[in-house]
């Protein structure tokens, strides 16, 4: 389910899907939802959505078979990368922290980005700012 590089330097973990997706979702229009317009426009005045620097997945997808059930799709996700010594994870959530902790990665954590925009939507350059220290780019 994630879009970007196959070899980041940086993964950005966000919870789930945002919507009810019974099926998997491979749609690469991931950033069309409001949350995912807000994160793109702050990952855009950073610099971080510069091809090959970043992949964006979920730790958790919801079960076609079971629709009130959660799947742990991360470890499945993070498989079809490249090994990369040098990777930063970034987790956006909570859930997503949840996720990254039960694969023992090293993680920096940021607000998600539903949260930021539903609550602080005009700091949209201090979410920026956050998610570039956060990824350790420059």
């Amino acid at each position: 389910e994630g879009i970007g590089t196959p070899n980041p330097d940086i993964v950005l973990v966000g919870d789930r899907h945002g919507g009810w997706c019974f099926v998997p979702c491979r749609n690469p229009l991931v950033f069309n939802g409001a949350s995912g317009r807000y994160l793109y426009d702050a990952l855009r005045r950073v610099g971080l959505n510069q091809p090959g620097l970043v992949h964006v997945l979920n730790a958790w997808h919801h079960d076609r078979d079971a629709p009130r059930e959660e799947v742990f799709t991360l470890e499945r996700g993070l498989a079809d990368l490249q090994p990369r010594a040098t990777r930063r994870y970034v987790a956006l959530g909570r859930e997503a922290e949840r996720g990254l902790k039960l694969l023992g990665l090293t993680y920096k954590a940021v607000e998600h980005p539903q949260h930021v925009k539903r609550f602080h939507h005009s700091d949209l350059q201090q979410y920026a700012d956050r998610l570039r220290d956060a990824a350790g780019a420059v």
